[in-house]
């Protein structure tokens, strides 16, 4: 069993045969990161172009 793993947090496990093994996935909820505003105005882009990405 995996040592890093919240048991209380468990959901579900699901029991996959695959391969002639068994497989346990452990379904959980995870904390949802709300990723920064980025600024629009702040943009860079590079365009290689498809025949040009070994011309020198």
């Amino acid at each position: 069993m995996p040592s890093n793993l919240n048991f209380a947090s468990i959901k579900e496990l699901r029991i996959l045969p695959r391969n002639r093994c068994f497989y346990l996935e452990f379904v959980y909820e995870k904390e949802i990161v709300v990723k920064p505003q980025l600024n629009q105005e702040n943009v860079l882009g590079i365009d290689h172009g498809v025949n040009n990405i070994m011309s020198g």
